[in-house]
């Protein structure tokens, strides 16, 4: 079997860009009447929709690179500057008060800094050794702390394991919430940061279907909240929780 042409083979597995014909649109649902909306339309791949928390923008990514683009359509998509950072994936992750941003790229994740400024260097700190891969990461609403997901390598496999962590966005050693065999990914934090949600495939013995699961920001208290035929992935709480 020969790869195709439109899969990446670097430390961010997956696609890079859309097929010949392809579109990606971006689009607005009203949670309510499940209207929708296009805001945007484009031959290259975006994917990962974050609101600012003023509901004014969409951060989104595509090509290694982060964009913006007013939510009432009044802008085009505009280049983020992430600095010397180019190979940014869908794991990019806004402050409560929208003003920094945390993204993920080439394994690493890189802490809070400016929306449009130079982002800085990534984590000193890995959980067990430098052979862990970052990625997935959400914030603690007071801001001082990420979860993550991190992804261990094993026997030329680099992501055999992947897991739950959490580490204070000023660089200091993380710890792991999770310790699983089977694939933990998505987190998220509740409102008030009592629960971690995420999802993962312990509870099945199929690869790839996904339930949803939370678990204690002290990593006690793992609980399953979805069991049905479908693949759960991603949990995102509402404002109010």
């Amino acid at each position: 079997m020969t790869n195709k042409p439109d899969l990446e083979r670097g430390p961010n597995l997956g696609r890079g860009r859309l097929l010949a014909g392809q579109v990606a649109r971006l689009m607005i649902a009203d949670a309510d009447t499940a209207e929708t909306r296009l805001v945007a339309e484009t031959a290259a791949l975006i994917e990962a929709p974050n609101w600012t928390p003023d509901g004014r923008w969409l951060i989104v990514n595509g090509d290694g690179r982060l964009r913006r683009i007013a939510a009432d359509e009044s802008s085009s998509l505009e280049e983020i500057d992430t600095g010397s950072v180019h190979d940014c994936n869908n794991e990019h992750v806004l402050s409560p008060d929208g003003s920094t941003i945390s993204i993920s790229a080439g394994g690493h994740l890189y802490p809070p800094a400016d929306l449009g400024r130079r982002i800085q260097a990534d984590f000193k700190h890995s959980r067990r050794s430098q052979k862990v891969q970052v990625f997935s990461a959400c914030r603690f609403p007071d801001n001082k702390t990420l979860a993550y997901v991190a992804a261990e390598d094993s026997d030329g496999d680099p992501c055999e394991r992947l897991n739950i962590a959490m580490i204070p966005s000023a660089g200091e050693p993380d710890r792991c919430l999770t310790d699983l065999r089977a694939p933990a990914d998505g987190p998220e934090y509740s409102p008030y940061g009592r629960w971690i949600y995420y999802n993962c495939e312990q509870a099945t013995l199929k690869p790839g279907h996904a339930q949803i699961f939370r678990v204690r920001p002290d990593g006690a208290g793992a609980q399953q909240l979805t069991f049905d035929e479908r693949v759960n992935w991603f949990p995102h709480i509402s404002p109010d929780g």
